[in-house]
């Protein structure tokens, strides 16, 4: 059979594509992206999981929040930029429903407040280590 030519076919009319064999350097550009996106994923999780401590220990959201802000230079223009976003607005909303519900426990209503926030604060946090496993943005790009 000629070169050039398919060998799992009989039809000479068919050629492949030649595979360069020389072995591919990893070392550039793409790797070192690939390293810090792998990098910067893993400070949102943190960030997420001492979010969700903080139902047991509250300096942890504390940890967080700073976390965040260091890290948040890093993440601009990735798709890792929404959820550090998403973690900012959680515990500052969350920070703002938990002291307006402890001030108004004395009629009763910060309670509910209270009750409220505490679902609001598990369903965001839930809701955004989802799409971070997923690889999904929570905003969309306009």
């Amino acid at each position: 059979m000629p070169v050039g030519y398919c060998a799992l076919r009989s039809d000479p009319l068919i050629k492949y594509k030649s595979i360069d064999t020389d072995p591919i350097d990893f070392s550039g550009v793409l790797m070192t992206e690939f390293e810090t996106d792998q990098n910067i994923k893993k400070y949102t999780y943190a960030v997420y999981l001492l979010q969700a401590l903080s139902f047991v220990l509250l300096i942890t959201a504390l940890l967080g929040i700073i976390i965040n802000y260091v890290k948040y230079e890093d993440v601009q223009g990735s798709w890792l930029q929404s959820h550090f976003i998403w973690q900012k607005n959680t515990f500052w909303y969350g920070l703002l429903w938990i002291l307006l519900g402890v001030m108004t426990t004395f009629i009763l209503v910060g309670y509910a407040v209270l009750g409220m926030a505490t679902i609001w604060l598990i369903y965001r946090i839930a809701k955004g280590w989802i799409y971070l496993v997923d690889g999904k943005e929570l905003y969309q790009q306009r």
